[in-house]
């Protein structure tokens, strides 16, 4: 999953800004997000999707609110308490989240290997955590252009909150989306996929 993690968010504008020597931002990267990777797989929501035992894509997801009062260190750990990234839209980011009612899922990462990207399987990702847990208010950060459209087609509300940041937020009263899941992920992703809670790796 770390390595996954890393091959997709190490050219990500944002980290490359804080830390333009390559060698030096995969290092840090590790050490900053083992916690809140190993926290969402042993604690939070965590689903890959594999092809034969390779992982080509995952999700990792937590309860916010959860997080936030049964763990208050591990979320501030979470949202910027460590020297790899101080999120300066923190405030605005917990602020609209606050004004939420309900339970609300946390979308830490969706990570897809660059082979497999533009099959659908993050639009797939998406489609099946909000069917599964559709009680829940669900709200990330973005920071890909790219992948917002995903989002969009599926009624989430866009803002962007940050020079390079977007807030995603579904709310669990909002409509739910168009596409259809019906048991598992891999109903609607290649059939030479595999779709199974990451913690069985």
């Amino acid at each position: 999953v770390m390595d996954l993690f890393c091959n997709t968010f190490m050219q990500d504008s944002y980290y490359i800004k804080q830390y333009p020597n390559e060698k030096e931002r995969l290092e840090t990267m590790r050490g900053a997000f083992a916690n809140g990777i190993g926290f969402c797989i042993e604690q939070g929501y965590s689903f890959g999707v594999f092809e034969n035992d390779k992982l080509v894509s995952f999700l990792l997801a937590f309860d916010y609110n959860k997080l936030k009062d049964e763990s208050p260190n591990e979320f501030v750990k979470t949202f910027g308490g460590n020297s790899f990234s101080t999120i300066l839209y923190a405030d605005t980011l917990h602020a609209k989240i606050q004004e939420l009612k309900g339970k609300t899922m946390f979308l830490l990462s969706i990570a897809v290997d660059e082979a497999y990207r533009r099959m659908g399987i993050a639009s797939a990702m998406v489609d099946y955590i909000m069917d599964k847990y559709e009680e829940y208010n669900l709200v990330s950060d973005v920071s890909n252009e790219g992948s917002l459209e995903i989002y969009k087609k599926r009624g989430f509300e866009v803002e962007k909150i940050d020079e390079k940041y977007y807030l995603i937020v579904h709310e669990k009263s909002a409509s739910k989306s168009t596409f259809s899941v019906e048991n598992e992920i891999r109903l609607i992703i290649p059939q030479a996929y595999n779709f199974k809670k990451a913690h069985t790796v």
